[in-house]
């Protein structure tokens, strides 16, 4: 019989969708992503159609709204049917831990699908979203509103107009290089960024997303694997035997040329960095600069410690020797 750590340290948040339909599986499988400049014209006659064809139900929103299932997670609601919103942790927070806040304001008007919707008529709306909601998350959290990123997603996730929160330590770091890096060339030239640089530019987080973490766990799963392989897997396991291992995986990255922790940039830059004086390989060569700084491989430390401990559990759970 094999011993697992308690629940506070093998804990793994999953989502359950049942029943599953193909538009959830299509949603959730592997997909190539592109950034499109969407006129007004390729909105009307290409995308509204496309989100009124095969866009999913909206009822358990709904049902939110209408009190009828989950009211006992609302953080805040104004019931005002024109200006009106609830506000309630997003289903990815676990709702404790206060670097990773997620909420979401749901607006009460059921006719807004997206800020594709919104006109000066609804500046009411949005200025009562930001004044009532940060001021429910400063009483509750004690977050002022100056520790919030407050934004909507386009294309969003579901077309029934919600705003999110998010605390500002709660960030993919890359990106917040890459942004930092854009406003400061931006402060110093308005022009001297066009669109299609900026879209360049930013489509290099995608690198990681796609591929980079998929490298990242290879690489840990092999030195878990060797790990985990000269270790009695009937033995109760202490903390003492989780934290050895995770200090093993540690020392066994760092022997690779690889190491995920010492060398971000190769899993996020797609290629040799120049050394031309072209603006775009000026910002690639400032960000992975900043790749190797002790914030960044601070934070990838936690990643290789999160996806060791989810390998660490998956290699115990097929193990011959478990009954």
């Amino acid at each position: 019989m094999a011993f697992f750590p308690t629940a506070e340290l093998n804990g793994i948040k999953t989502t359950i969708i049942h029943p599953a339909t193909e538009k959830h599986i299509v949603k959730f499988s592997a997909q190539n992503v592109y950034l499109v400049d969407e006129t007004i014209d390729i909105y009307r006659t290409i995308t509204l159609p496309y989100i009124e064809k095969e866009q999913f139900s909206l009822q358990w929103l709904y049902n939110i709204l209408d009190h009828t299932s989950e009211s006992e997670r609302i953080i805040f609601e104004d019931p005002d049917p024109d200006t009106g919103f609830i506000l309630l942790p997003d289903l990815k927070w676990d709702g404790k831990t206060l670097e990773t806040l997620y909420l979401l304001a749901l607006v009460h008007p059921k006719d807004i699908r997206s800020l594709r919707d919104l006109t000066g008529n609804h500046i009411p709306l949005l200025k009562n979203i930001f004044d009532k909601g940060t001021k429910a998350i400063e009483d509750k959290y004690g977050l002022n509103k100056s520790q919030l990123r407050i934004y909507l997603h386009y294309q969003p996730s579901f077309y029934h107009l919600h705003v999110h929160f998010t605390y500002l330590k709660h960030d993919a770091p890359v990106l917040r290089i890459q942004l930092n890096l854009i406003g400061g060339y931006l402060y110093k030239d308005t022009k001297a960024i066009t669109s299609t640089l900026q879209q360049n530019y930013l489509s290099m987080c995608h690198l990681l997303l796609e591929t980079g973490v998929q490298k990242i766990t290879t690489v840990i799963n092999e030195k878990i694997t060797d790990i985990m392989s000269t270790m009695d897997l009937k033995k109760k396991l202490s903390l003492y035997d989780v934290e050895q291992i995770f200090w093993n995986l540690q020392v066994k990255l760092c022997e690779t040329e690889n190491d995920p922790i010492k060398h971000v940039r190769q899993y996020v830059i797609p290629e040799e960095i120049s050394e031309s004086t072209d603006l775009y390989d000026s910002m690639v060569r400032e960000t992975a600069d900043l790749l190797d700084s002790e914030e960044v491989q601070s934070l990838a430390t936690t990643l290789v410690i999160l996806i060791g401990w989810t390998l660490d559990l998956a290699f115990l759970a097929s193990a011959k020797s478990i009954v």
